[in-house]
């Protein structure tokens, strides 16, 4: 079955909207199932020591975090983890394109978003932007083979700033993904999609996609850099 190509076109938001009125009749498990291998469900994350990891075929460099005196709203303050990625290949470039979420986690278990940093950044630097890792510009994957910097922020309650760690969710399968297609196009695809699915009994097919995303976590401890 073809896979869909939706996926890295289309705000997260109106992919859910579509797909899940028909997941209301699923047993639950299998609902959690398919939601946790979709990165629906965040993995759980695998703490790393060091200052690198592999994920889904891209090496990820820990440059640090640093907490800015800047206090967006009262009591919180701005984290700015930065990262250096490498993707080993087009597929590995692809996958961040695909799928790749950020959170910060506290000790008690909280969670936050990245946020829009309030400071601009370097042209040749990337930020996080919803569920993808693109390149500098924001419009395409990060280039196989290359290093890019990339820069993710949190607006966080001033008393856990150092306290965090922070989470890297990526896809792990080798996504179809067709660069040219436009948000039209990728709508119209993922109705048509949508509709298969209510075909389907209970509106639930197992075998909807051959090979699900499955995506896998790291996590890095607060640390300012090296020399900061």
């Amino acid at each position: 079955m073809r896979k869909p190509r939706w996926r890295a076109h289309l705000p997260y938001a109106v992919v859910l909207a579509l797909l899940l009125p028909p997941a209301l009749g699923v047993p639950w498990w299998l609902e959690y199932e398919d939601m946790s291998d979709r990165g629906i469900i965040p993995p759980e994350a695998t703490p790393v020591s060091g200052d690198t990891a592999r994920l889904a075929g891209s090496e990820w460099e820990y440059v640090g975090a640093v907490t800015e005196d800047l206090e967006p709203t009262p009591g919180t303050r701005e984290v700015a983890v930065v990262f250096r990625v490498t993707p080993e290949d087009e597929v590995a470039s692809d996958r961040l394109y695909s799928r790749c979420a950020f959170r910060a986690v506290d000790d008690r278990g909280r969670t936050w978003d990245p946020t829009v940093p309030s400071q601009p950044v370097p042209d040749d630097v990337a930020t996080a932007s919803g569920t993808r890792c693109a390149a500098p510009s924001g419009f395409d994957p990060m280039p196989a083979g290359e290093e890019t910097p990339l820069a993710v922020t949190f607006e966080v309650p001033e008393e856990v700033a150092s306290d965090l760690r922070f989470e890297v969710e990526v896809a792990t399968h080798d996504p179809e993904i067709d660069h040219d297609m436009s948000t039209e196009d990728a709508l119209a695809e993922l109705e048509e999609y949508a509709e298969g699915q209510r075909d389907e009994e209970n509106g639930y097919d197992p075998d909807f996609e051959e090979n699900p995303p499955e995506p896998e976590a790291v996590s890095f401890p607060y640390r300012e850099p090296e020399g900061g």
